[in-house]
Parts: C-alpha cells; structure tokens; sequence
C-alpha cells in the first residue's frame, strides 16, 4: 500500500477564493494519475464523472459543478480489477471552482473518511504497478 510521501500540496482557490488554510501541509499520501468512474451521492446531490488522481488517503474528482468545502459524500469508485464498486464516504477538502488548463480542470479534492473492508487493499492493489504523479512545488 502507498504510505505517507513528503511533497507539498498544491495550492489551490476554495469557493470562498483564498487558499485552504492546510494547504502549506505537506502531502501525506502519493498520489496517482488515474482514469476512472465514479459517483458521488449526499442527501442533495448526485454526480456521476471521472477522477484524475487517486491515493490511498482520497481522489481528484473533475466536475464543473462543486460543493462547497466539508459536504460529505457517499463515494464509489469503479476500479477497472474490481467487479464491483469500492465503497466509502468521503469529504470535500478542497476546491478549484474554474478550470485552470486542460491538466488543472474544475473539480473537487475528496479526503476518504471511510472505506468499506478491502476497499483500501484494492486500492493499493490497483495502484501498485502505477507510477506516482510528481511533486508538484
């Protein structure tokens, strides 16, 4: 499983347009350009779309539509070596309300709070014979 990395996180604009106040953090998982469906769903919202990059501690989520940081989702992620979803929930973390280039879309950074049993080990699983995405300074 991919363990904690060292690499600063990325700033970026939350809908109330100032940095996060975490975002001189440091990452504390490697993450992974990945292609996959996924869905999110909360009591007021459902998204179907794709994500840009995973990790072991949550994923990149493009959509032109946002939520506002903190809304809690029911997520699924459809892993290409999995017959079924992985399940979870997870959280808005982070934002970029406007597309910023064709690498930096509109979307949401979702942090798992939860991931059903396995769910983690097939993540890893599945990222395993991936390479990591580069620190980003």
């Amino acid at each position: 499983m991919a363990g904690p990395k060292s690499s600063p996180r990325p700033v970026v604009i939350t809908d109330r347009g100032e940095p996060p106040p975490d975002s001189r953090r440091r990452r504390e998982y490697v993450r992974y350009h990945v292609e996959l469906g996924v869905t999110l769903d909360s009591a007021h919202n459902f998204y179907g779309g794709s994500t840009l990059n995973l990790s072991a501690g949550g994923l990149f989520v493009a959509t032109p539509i946002v939520q506002p940081v903190g809304t809690r989702f029911d997520v699924a992620i459809h892993l290409r070596t999995s017959r079924r979803p992985i399940k979870g929930t997870g959280e808005v973390r982070w934002l970029r309300a406007v597309a910023q280039g064709e690498d930096s879309p509109a979307g949401m950074g979702i942090r798992f709070l939860d991931i059903e049993p396995g769910g983690q080990a097939a993540i890893a699983a599945f990222l395993e014979s991936r390479p990591p995405l580069p620190e980003q300074e």
